[in-house]
């Protein structure tokens, strides 16, 4: 009876320490975050206490080498900018793993880019955004309107009573929160924020997936790889893209950014951790 009585003592606690969450409170620094209005020492108050006297600096910089910052610190000024909007699509539900708690945020944000001569980079721009396959309108010679989706990873810091938020990187929050943690990160984003495909492939379909990773199974199995939890998370990226692109994957999606970010996803979430 004690033993019951100190089990529910024990969940009513950890249910009533998890912290709150208001969006409202929160979406200000979310939403300068998301539109870059920050300097490199600003960013670094975002990561966990712990790591700032831990890892390199460098490294941590590191974090924001993605398509999404490389289009915003080099392919146009900030002066170029007319207008962009920031909307909140998805938010997970909290997950308390291995401590912390987290947040997924999913967002997208439109921007609309002046066309002019200090926008020298107009023609590299467009050729980035049609091989990474971001949505944009260029309808006329004086602006250009362009859309991404991402997901920002808020985690609560305990010492500070407060909710941090950097953007969400699988193998940042593997190096920053350890790979248990960026597996358990993974599964909430497939429970809460991934879209399913709606078109699911018949078992014959699965087989011959499965089939084409039958000569480069003991490679993946050499590096510690799940291969039956790896193909399952390939099966959803690649019915997703089916989708997309109307089952007509084009071949330079293989060499796209969202490709190699979903493969790293999949190898992250099917590592073996014993």
């Amino acid at each position: 009876m004690n033993k019951i009585f100190l089990s529910l003592c024990l969940g009513l606690c950890i249910t009533s320490c998890k912290p709150k969450f208001n969006l409202a409170k929160e979406l200000p620094r979310i939403t300068k975050l998301v539109k870059h209005q920050f300097t490199n020492k600003e960013y670094l108050e975002n990561y966990p206490n712990y790591t700032l006297d831990s890892i390199p600096k460098e490294k941590l910089y590191k974090h924001l080498d993605s398509i999404e910052n490389y289009i915003a610190s080099n392919l146009y000024k900030p002066s170029d900018i007319i207008s962009q909007k920031v909307i909140i699509q998805k938010i997970s539900n909290t997950k308390r793993i291995d401590s912390v708690y987290f947040k997924i945020i999913n967002y997208s944000k439109t921007q609309t880019i002046k066309k002019n001569k200090s926008n020298y980079n107009l023609y590299e721009f467009t050729n980035l955004l049609d091989s990474e396959f971001i949505e944009y309108k260029d309808e006329n010679s004086d602006t250009i309107t362009v859309t991404q989706n991402s997901n920002v990873l808020s985690f609560w810091e305990t010492t500070d009573k407060k909710w941090k938020h950097i953007f969400y990187n699988d193998m940042f929050n593997e190096g920053l929160f350890g790979l248990n943690s960026a597996q358990r990160i993974i599964e909430l984003y497939f429970k809460d924020i991934f879209i399913e495909p709606t078109n699911k492939w018949d078992k014959e379909s699965i087989q011959i997936f499965y089939d084409g990773y039958n000569e480069d199974k003991s490679n993946y199995k050499k590096d510690g790889i799940d291969m039956d939890k790896f193909i399952k998370c390939r099966i959803k990226y690649t019915q997703k893209a089916e989708e997309k692109f109307s089952f007509e994957i084009p071949d330079k999606f293989y060499d796209s950014s969202t490709f190699i970010d979903q493969s790293i996803k999949c190898r992250i979430y099917s590592k073996k951790t014993n």
